[in-house]
């Protein structure tokens, strides 16, 4: 008895029917594939107008790379801080403010696409701390500086490590009188960079104005120890007179003093002369 044969169900549209999804296919490759590539190119492109200053065009290249591929956080990124360099070289602060508007919104998508990443904080405060500095009215300063201060700390925790971003923070909390947060920040610093001569010496002036005198004293000790010929050698000497002076050690005030007039200009021995002679008057 003959078998049946298997029975199909191709017909002669079957070819026909391919090509939408041929043509389907070949929209996702370019999507998926060639876009990528487009927008690296485009962001390249970019690159002389923004070193020129020609913001107008660097932001058109960088909208459409971030258009090509939109998971693409670095093309937010750049479209952000292009915004915010166009606004700084602005008078006009209404201006400026339009201007950090959708800097705001495309440095927020950079970060939405890639949390983890420190930088996007660390531009974000910056971007705030713009806004802080150009707000006259005490409340709208009040809420950039906030949001500021809350980016800076969300970047220092990401990249705990990272001595820059702590003394960036420190420098913007200096601006901000925050004098405890001022400390913590430099602490980090000191931390991270022990031989940070500068950074002795501004903590050491935090600590000085918080009346925590002893701690003073040792971190400008620790930056004189660090360049103990330095230009300004004779001012942190200065400084530490004042301090021991301040914490009643007369003594070692008369000293650094002296050691101060000795290492100093020429133009600035009359004052310390002065300084000199009210410690002798007061021993």
């Amino acid at each position: 008895m003959a078998q049946d044969r298997p029975r199909t169900n191709a017909t002669a549209w079957g070819p026909v029917a391919l090509i939408p999804l041929l043509v389907l296919s070949g929209i996702l490759a370019v999507q998926y594939n060639l876009a990528p590539i487009q927008a690296n190119i485009i962001y390249r492109q970019a690159d002389p107008y923004d070193r020129e200053g020609a913001w107008d065009v660097a932001l058109a290249h960088y909208e459409r790379a971030s258009e090509l591929a939109p998971h693409a956080d670095v093309y937010y990124l750049e479209l952000g801080r292009a915004y915010s360099q166009k606004a700084s070289s602005i008078g006009d602060p209404a201006q400026q403010e339009r201007l950090l508007q959708p800097a705001e919104q495309s440095l927020i998508q950079a970060r939405d696409i890639n949390p983890l990443k420190h930088e996007h904080s660390v531009n974000l405060a910056g971007l705030y701390r713009q806004r802080y500095d150009l707000a006259s009215d005490p409340a709208q300063k009040e809420q950039w500086g906030q949001q500021a201060s809350t980016n800076y700390e969300t970047a220092t925790t990401l990249a705990p490590h990272d001595a820059a971003l702590w003394n960036t923070e420190g420098d913007f909390y200096s601006q901000l009188d925050q004098l405890e947060k001022v400390a913590e920040a430099y602490e980090r610093v000191v931390e991270l960079a022990p031989r940070s001569t500068e950074v002795w010496r501004i903590l050491s002036s935090t600590y000085a104005q918080l009346g925590r005198l002893e701690e003073g004293i040792a971190a400008m000790q620790e930056a004189l120890e660090l360049e103990p010929e330095a230009e300004n050698a004779w001012n942190s000497h200065l400084i530490l007179a004042v301090l021991y002076s301040q914490l009643g050690w007369p003594d070692e005030a008369l000293s650094h003093a002296q050691t101060a007039w000795q290492l100093a200009p020429e133009e600035e021995k009359p004052a310390l002369q002065d300084v000199i002679t009210q410690l002798q008057q007061g021993q």
